[in-house]
């Protein structure tokens, strides 16, 4: 009985000599394999690089060559997680957001070796700074309208992003895209359209230009009965001219206006007549009216004493603005045929 006890005594310590020789094997095995995993660049994806030093402070973009949003100082570590296909560029871990990625050039980062991190080459300029990918995480999107499990996959949009369901995505630090636009779902009734207010045409208030007011004669006589003494040939009318100008809207009719007026500076008569364009075009033309006769006695009695006539013109384009008038006063003399 006591050497049987003894036998299994010595039966068990080997047993146990041989089960931490066992273990002691599994342990080194573990430590080399770690060692390899290590050097080999395996067991750690992102690369550790910084900043050079002798590089001065290097902006970083959302996508390789996009437009800087922020910037490293010289010496800053950076964790390299991809390379565009050229090789000019290295993605980074954003400085501001450890979820974010960032592309800065890869002549401005000392590695300790060659970054072996995957090729991006369809960058978002709009989203992170990284391609939709799952990356161990799951990848939910939504569409309007329909409820998904939270085990599917949807679209939302066109723009794709990778969320971690266990934390809260944190505010991105590049510039917003446009809003996605998304048909409306089942049920749901499209926004009513407004179309654009008509804009008003400018009315041209400013009104023609009268540039020049001419005569044909400078005295013209009352019109009396023949022999009454008047000279042979004495005018008893003669036409007025303006030029008138309107580039923008034309002009549109113009206007002569006439007063005559006593030795005592009294209005003594008193006319308007439209007048007519006989050369050039609305925008830059010559306008034409007439200026007598005067009938019967427009002088009191058998004056010695002349009339004085002012001539007025006025014009109009066609929005209906109204220029400056033009006046030439004691334009034309008028005189009395009784005393010549």
């Amino acid at each position: 009985m006591l050497a049987r006890v003894m036998r299994r005594g010595r039966y068990l310590r080997r047993l146990r000599r041989l089960a931490f020789a066992a273990a002691s094997a599994l342990v080194a095995a573990a430590s080399v394999m770690g060692y390899q995993l290590a050097t080999s660049g395996a067991a750690d994806g992102p690369r550790d690089g910084t900043i050079d030093e002798g590089a001065g402070p290097v902006e970083y973009h959302a996508c390789p060559g996009t437009g800087a949003v922020g910037r490293f100082e010289p010496g800053d570590p950076v964790q390299v997680t991809g390379v565009d296909p050229t090789g000019d560029w290295l993605q980074v871990r954003s400085p501001v957001e450890a979820a974010e990625r960032v592309w800065v050039p890869a002549a401005d980062v000392t590695t300790e070796a060659a970054p072996d991190g995957p090729v991006v080459d369809d960058c978002d300029p709009d989203g992170d700074g990284t391609p939709p990918s799952t990356d161990g995480a799951l990848t939910t999107t939504t569409t309007e309208g329909t409820t998904v499990p939270d085990d599917e996959t949807t679209t939302t949009g066109s723009d794709p992003t990778v969320s971690d369901p266990t934390l809260p995505r944190p505010p991105s630090t590049t510039r917003p895209g446009p809003a996605p636009t998304t048909a409306p779902g089942p049920g749901a009734t499209s926004p009513t359209s407004t179309s654009a207010p008509t804009p008003t045409s400018v009315v041209d208030a400013t009104g023609p230009v009268i540039r020049s007011v001419s005569r044909q004669h400078s005295t013209l006589y009352e019109d009396h009965h023949p022999g009454f003494g008047c000279p042979a040939g004495s005018p008893t009318s003669g036409w007025i001219r303006a030029e008138i100008a309107d580039p923008e809207s034309g002009v549109a009719s113009a206007t002569m206006t006439w007063t005559v007026r006593d030795v005592d500076d009294q209005v003594i008569h008193q006319g308007s007549r439209s007048m007519h364009r006989i050369s050039g075009s609305t925008s830059d033309g010559t306008w034409q009216a007439t200026l007598g006769p005067f009938l019967g006695d427009v002088l009191p009695g058998m004056s010695v004493h002349p009339g004085r006539i002012t001539v007025q013109v006025t014009a109009v384009n066609g929005d209906g603005g109204a220029g400056s008038p033009a006046t030439r006063v004691d334009f034309v003399t008028l005189r009395d045929c009784t005393f010549g």
